[in-house]
């Protein structure tokens, strides 16, 4: 599973609020307990695995997380098997793809620099159904819609976990056809495109579901997300990668638990705030609090694209974007041996009166370059 920043950032809610307090509260170890380890992913019997330490961050925090580097990350199985994580980005802990047994239960052990020994239970593999179908319409607000499908034959799944990857296709304000390098105009290869970019979030929404109380173990456009009219997600071309796992009873009393916790706080006569409890302990400091809680077992992926021409509302559409503010220029030919070219403005185009050359449309690189909105130039390889 993928990092979850929002449920982590907030779970420290189960530990410091207090329940009947009507007035705000700002606990006096919110800034100060930074230490609480969290343990985000899982082990894929037939796959990656990745598995993300963090520390968890103070209450009201808007920085990323503090990743938890140079641990060694193991799984072991109950019959001495041992899978060995290596370290990737900051924090982000991997193995190579691998076929695991599913009749052996395993578990996950994580030694930190500072030597501290972190266990969990023993988990049973879940064998995930295959996802039918990932869906999306148009909804009456003119907005989109995800959804997913699933079932299970044999009725054994039961309880599900959904996470989500979100990729889209966006442009910046202009299309800059040329650059400034060492005082001279030069033409943009079809290499250097800083127009068309593609940016990448995952999901933060805690997304679970139970059929226990249906007849069949059935899913039917089960919500995964929602994106309004104006989204620009959804502006030039559109993915989503949708994940499944199934969970024990333990693992969706964690997760159901969590999103009480995280997403559903609300008035006084609300569910108020508990401590969650996952399936790790501290065996150098029994006292330590985890958050966390490992599973064991396959998933089912499936990614799906929505081009905007399907859509024919989004024609009419204005999207939320930073380049509201952007405007071009014109930059004459008599000025540019005199022009300072500082990484504030980038050349758009060739600027004309007629047929006749006057100089070049320019704008900031903020409006020209798309990467500059976190985003990346390089196509993904999935991309169609």
């Amino acid at each position: 599973m993928k990092v979850r920043t929002t449920w982590r950032k907030f779970v420290l809610f189960t530990l410091l609020l207090v329940a009947g307090c009507i007035e705000p509260y700002q606990p006096p170890v919110a800034t100060n307990n930074k230490n609480i380890l969290v343990v985000d992913g899982s082990l894929n019997t037939n796959g990656i695995s990745e598995i993300t330490l963090t520390h968890v961050l103070s209450l009201g925090s808007s920085n990323d997380p503090l990743a938890v580097t140079g641990a060694t990350v193991k799984v072991e199985n109950s019959n001495g098997l041992v899978i060995t994580f290596n370290e990737g980005a900051a924090g982000h802990y991997l193995t190579s793809s691998q076929t695991l047994p599913t009749h052996v239960n395993y578990r996950l052990v994580i030694n930190t620099v500072d030597n501290k020994k972190y266990v969990s239970s023993f988990v049973q593999p879940i064998i995930s159904p295959t996802i039918d179908s990932v869906t999306w319409e148009l909804t009456a607000d003119k907005g989109v819609q995800i959804y997913a499908n699933s079932h299970d034959l044999q009725n054994n799944t039961k309880r599900y976990l959904w996470k989500y990857t979100e990729t889209w296709l966006y442009t910046s304000a202009f299309q800059s056809r040329f650059k400034w390098i060492n005082g001279q105009v030069v033409a943009r290869s079809e290499n250097d495109d800083i127009y068309h970019c593609y940016q990448t979030e995952y999901s933060t929404k805690i997304l679970y579901s139970s059929t226990e109380a249906l007849n069949q173990d059935i899913v039917t456009r089960f919500p995964v997300t929602y994106m309004p009219q104006n989204s620009e997600r959804i502006s030039k071309k559109y993915s989503i990668l949708v994940t499944q796992y199934g969970l024990t009873q333990e693992g969706y009393n964690f997760w159901s638990q969590l999103k009480k916790n995280t997403e559903d706080l609300g008035t006084l006569f609300d569910p108020q705030p508990s401590l969650v409890t996952g399936n790790f302990q501290c065996l150098t400091n029994s006292d330590e609090v985890i958050l966390g809680f490992f599973t064991a077992g396959t998933n089912s992926e499936k990614r799906i694209f929505i081009p905007s021409e399907k859509l024919a509302i989004l024609a009419a559409k204005n999207y939320q974007t930073i380049y509201s503010d952007c405007i071009a220029d014109t930059l004459f030919n008599k000025d540019i041996p005199s022009w300072k070219f500082s990484k504030i403005e980038s050349i758009i185009d060739i600027a004309a009166m007629g047929r006749t050359t006057v100089g070049y449309r320019v704008s900031s690189l903020n409006c020209v370059d798309c990467r500059r909105k976190n985003g990346t130039n390089i196509k993904p390889a999935f991309w169609q």
